[in-house]
C-alpha cells in the first residue's frame, strides 16, 4: 500500500471520530501526520450536568462543526472551458472526498484548442468542486476547494 493510499482510511477515521491529530510512523522512517483545528468550547464541561439534571428544559443547540483545516482554493489560472473529465465518456479526474497529491491533474481547461492541465499544488482532500463540467471559466474562477493534508518524510 502506498503512502497516499493510506490517506483515505486515515481521513475517514478522523471524520468519524473526535480526533484532532493523528500520526502514523513507519519503521522505514517515514511518517504521516494529519491534524485539524480542535473543536471550540461552545458549552463549558461544567454546564453539562446542569442541563442533564433539568430534563424539562430544551437541550442546548449542538455546536456547529469545528473547522477542520484551512481550505485552499484552486483557481483556473487561464480562461477557457473547464473539463472535469479527460473525455466525455470517462469518469471525472477527481470527486469530492478524493485524496490528491501535489502535481496530480484535477481537471483540464481547454483554451484555443489547447488542453491545459489544472494540477493540485499540494496534498489534500477535495472538499468541493466549484465549477460545472464544460462551463466557461476565466483565469480567476475558483475551481476546487481542498483541505490541505500534511505529509512528513523523516
Amino acid at each position: 500500500m502506498s503512502h497516499l493510499e493510506m490517506f483515505e482510511p486515515l481521513v475517514a477515521l478522523m471524520d468519524r471520530s473526535s480526533l484532532t491529530e493523528l500520526e502514523l510512523r513507519h519503521a522505514d522512517g517515514w511518517r504521516i501526520r494529519l491534524s485539524r483545528a480542535a473543536p471550540s468550547a461552545a458549552t463549558p464541561a461544567s454546564a453539562a450536568p446542569a442541563v442533564a439534571a433539568r430534563p424539562s428544559q430544551p437541550a442546548p443547540a449542538a455546536p456547529s462543526p469545528a473547522p477542520t483545516a484551512a481550505l485552499v482554493t484552486t483557481k483556473a489560472g487561464i480562461a477557457g472551458i473547464f473539463c472535469a473529465r479527460p473525455s466525455p465518456d470517462a469518469p471525472p479526474f477527481v470527486s469530492v472526498g478524493d485524496i490528491v497529491q501535489e502535481g496530480q491533474t484535477l481537471a483540464i481547461i481547454e483554451a484555443m484548442k489547447v488542453l491545459n492541465a489544472v494540477e493540485s499544488d499540494r496534498h489534500g482532500r477535495i472538499v468541493r468542486i466549484l465549477a460545472q463540467d464544460q462551463s466557461a471559466v476565466d483565469a480567476s474562477t475558483p475551481l476546487f476547494e481542498l483541505e490541505a493534508l500534511e505529509v512528513i518524510h523523516v
